[in-house]
């Protein structure tokens, strides 16, 4: 028998480009989230290197100090519930388990660099999932994707837990989709574990309108009682899971400002207008919002505190056109009521938002909901016009070349177009509009305006280079939105030597707290030439870090008293108004400070040297005045023993008789009735006060040893009725004294107590929470048995 012969040359040479195409084929599936990914990189290249860190809005003030305080208590051992350096020491959660791994895996600034990138490809890569869930082909499902994720709305929250709850939503409606697909216990655990990850967050308003709009996106889900039947199952499990995050956040805002309902004007504070709304449809409209001073920048008449609670709301250009091209769909009743429920008081649904934003606050927040449905919309179009579905007319033409005209007018006749302009709209006639108008305006119109043009050609051209498209209106967003997450250099955390050789001699002294007035309650600074020059609000945050605004502080690991209460959680009478706030007033908090052992004061001004001694001054590289240390001439320690209490009637007679001079909190202490069981006899003092010795052993951990005549043992810490006092002979009382710091009476002789935080909601539900864990992991695993072919497309935007 002849061998077999060999296959032709031409044959053979064939082989090797189809195997290539079938490798290709197979990586197109996952092509969409690489491309994310590569977005991704881009975006954050400089934070995941190194190179640099995030500094801006509250991520100096509060989210990488936030960081380092939980990354510190958990390598202690400590998932921590009471923060003692903020506030005078107040309750604490934070439940969100990406948050905490971050925190616990890696450093600070690990944790700062990742979680932004993290959550914009989870949320990108969520909704290309959900798009392809609702039957988009890959190019329409990588836009949607890509317009979510990069939106100005959602990019400029990248450390909110809005953000956070934003990236997680898109699985969610994913997961719906699923319900004819999966069976229902599999669907049920893994639309509960999604939920409760959400949900952990805090981002309430998201969560919220991911409800609203979930029936929008998969009707067929919540139809009929098998359909509720599992929802209700799922929410049930979901509220297990998340049940310490529910529980620690009802014990947070007891006494809280958020916990009493947000007045109306700290509620419908952020409320957009509509034209601030023309921000999502025009390329950096108010400007460049990261400039230190007025040039450069036109919002501030404009927003609530001079800039926006949302940096950006800009939705792409190209994206708008391609949302055009989706035709009739549910989601432009989502994108509207979006937009009016933004308007806050400035528009409709005024009314129905009061209950709502007793808790919540922010209307602007809800534009979240025209965001999503547009990035949907976009992808719809985009896929109808590869498909073929639909051809794109002339006029998608018209915007691109609306957009490079103006802009080419207002290059080449700035000043005739700029007054055009200001008589059309007053607004404009501010001179730092102008200046807008004149110099940003011009180029960034011109160029997405060509950008646009382009892709409106491209969708002209027919269903072959309509993918161009998609690609423009990705490169659109960004550019425009890619300075919405400035970084600075890596060393911009660390205290300058000068400020660092005074916290080192101020810290030698022993435990106590600061307070600082920092730049913005400091009228009168002169900043360096050099900032000005530079016009970049990195100044401000840099000297707002070296002046240890709170919550900077924890960076050094010290503690504070009067910090700023960022997020509406800080415990009643532990902050300053906005007015009390400033130099020239610093005898009226003297007594406040006092009480809540602050012994260093930082401010820029001289205080009252009947009060303070100076103790030194640090020259800050952006501030012409030096920085100056003050300390209390009278300071209490953190924790000493009196010999007499005052139990007063009622709160408010407390509170007057700690501001009377007469008072003196070194003999005395001020508790609100009934008082103790069986108060001490007064006792004269003694010459020299007997020593008690307070030690930090964690978070939830204060020990204290004392020899001292029967009195009380004052401990300034802030108190909660969850510290619990243990000593050898069993449970010790602990008492509500001065206001909101504690005291614990004794009988007199060597005494050692162990004092700690045990709220009793922790035990409970983190076995609750544990069992739903065990629960949804086993529901999620079970074996797949499809109950239907194909995927539920009921839900799919028509």
């Amino acid at each position: 028998m002849l061998p077999a012969t060999r296959p032709p040359v031409a044959h053979s040479l064939q082989d090797p480009a189809r195997g290539v195409r079938a490798r290709l084929r197979g990586w197109a599936p996952a092509l969409p989230f690489l491309a994310h990914g590569l977005a991704v990189v881009w975006l954050f290249k400089d934070a995941l290197t190194g190179a640099g860190v995030f500094y801006f809005r509250d991520i100096t003030a509060y989210y990488f100090p936030e960081y380092t305080f939980v990354a510190r208590a958990l390598a202690q051992g400590v998932w921590p519930l009471w923060n003692p350096a903020a506030d005078g020491g107040g309750p604490y959660l934070m439940g969100y388990p990406v948050n905490l791994l971050l925190a616990a895996l890696g450093s600070p600034r690990a944790a700062l660099a990742l979680a932004p990138p993290l959550h914009v490809l989870l949320a990108a890569c969520g909704a290309t999932v959900l798009a392809l869930a609702l039957g988009y082909g890959r190019w329409g499902a990588w836009l949607a994707g890509a317009a979510y994720a990069l939106s100005g709305s959602l990019l400029g929250q990248s450390f909110f837990p809005n953000f956070h709850a934003a990236a997680w939503a898109p699985w969610v409606f994913a997961v719906l989709t699923r319900h004819d697909a999966w069976p229902a216990r599999r669907w049920t655990g893994a639309l509960a574990l999604l939920a409760a990850m959400q949900a952990s967050t805090f981002g309430g308003e998201v969560v919220l309108q991911t409800a609203l709009l979930a029936p929008v996106l998969v009707p067929a889900a919540f139809r009929g009682w098998p359909a509720w039947r599992r929802l209700v199952a799922a929410g049930a499990l979901a509220a297990l899971l998340v049940a310490p995050v529910l529980l620690g956040t009802w014990a947070i805002v007891e006494g809280t400002q958020r916990g009493r309902g947000f007045d109306h004007a700290v509620a419908f504070g952020y409320s957009a207008t509509p034209l601030t709304l023309v921000d999502a449809l025009l390329p950096r409209f108010f400007g460049d919002l990261h400039t230190f001073s007025d040039v450069g920048f036109w919002g501030q008449p404009h927003f609530r505190a001079g800039y926006p609670y949302i940096p950006s709301l800009y939705l792409g250009t190209v994206v708008l056109v391609l949302a055009a091209l989706a035709g009739r769909s549910r989601l432009w009743i989502v994108a509207a009521l979006g937009v009016l429920m933004s308007l806050g008081d400035h528009g409709p649904l005024e009314p129905a938002l009061v209950p709502l934003l007793t808790v919540f606050r922010a209307p602007v927040k809800f534009f979240y909901l025209t965001a999503t449905a547009v990035a949907l919309l976009a992808g719809l179009g985009l896929d109808r016009a590869v498909t073929g579905r639909v051809r794109a007319r002339a006029w998608v033409l018209l915007p691109g070349l609306a957009l490079a005209a103006g802009g080419m007018l207002l290059a080449l006749r700035p000043g005739d177009s700029s007054r055009w302009l200001a008589a059309a709209v007053s607004a404009l006639a501010d001179p730092r509009a102008q200046f807008v108008v004149r110099n940003i305006w011009p180029w960034e119109w011109l160029r997405v305006g060509l950008a646009t043009l382009a892709a409106a050609l491209a969708l002209v051209a027919g269903r072959r280079l309509a993918p161009f498209a998609a690609v423009v209106a990705v490169f659109d967003l960004l550019v425009v939105n890619a300075a919405l997450n400035p970084v600075a250099p890596r060393g911009f955390f660390d205290l300058q030597p000068p400020m660092r050789a005074l916290v080192a001699d101020a810290a030698a002294r022993g435990t106590a707290r600061w307070f600082s007035y920092g730049v913005l309650s400091s009228p009168g600074l002169h900043w360096h030439p050099s900032v000005a020059l530079a016009n970049s609000d990195r100044a401000l945050y840099a000297a707002t870090r070296q002046s240890l605004v709170p919550i900077t502080h924890e960076l050094d690991g010290l503690e504070a008293a009067f910090d700023l209460d960022h997020m509406g959680w800080a415990p009643e009478g532990s902050t300053l108004t906005v007015e009390e706030r400033t130099p020239a007033r610093y005898a009226e908090i003297h007594r406040r400070l006092r009480l809540a052992n602050v012994r260093s004061v930082l401010a820029f001004q001289d205080l009252p040297a009947a009060l303070v001694e100076p103790r030194g001054q640090a020259q800050l590289r952006e501030i012409v005045q030096p920085l100056k240390l003050f300390e209390l001439r009278d300071a209490l320690p953190r924790a000493f023993w009196v010999g007499r209490a005052e139990v007063l009637a009622d709160r408010a007679a407390l509170l007057r008789r700690l501001e009377e001079p007469s008072f003196e909190p070194r003999t005395t202490v001020a508790l609100e009735g009934p008082g103790p069981a069986a108060l001490a006899p007064p006792e004269p003092i003694p010459p020299e006060p007997p020593p008690v010795t307070y030690e930090r052993v964690d978070p939830h951990t204060v020990r204290l040893r004392a020899s001292t005549p029967p009195g009380y043992l004052v401990v300034l810490d802030g108190y909660h009725r969850s510290w619990r006092a243990e000593g050898p002979g069993g449970p010790a009382e602990l008492l509500r004294a001065n206001g909101r710091y504690w005291a614990l009476p004794t009988r007199g002789g060597d005494v050692e107590l162990t004092v700690r935080y045990r709220p009793s909601w922790r035990a409970a539900s983190l076995a609750a929470a544990a069992l739903a864990l065990l629960a949804a992991t086993l529901l999620t695993v079970a074996p797949r048995t499809p109950r239907g072919a194909s995927l539920d497309r009921v839900g799919a935007p028509r």
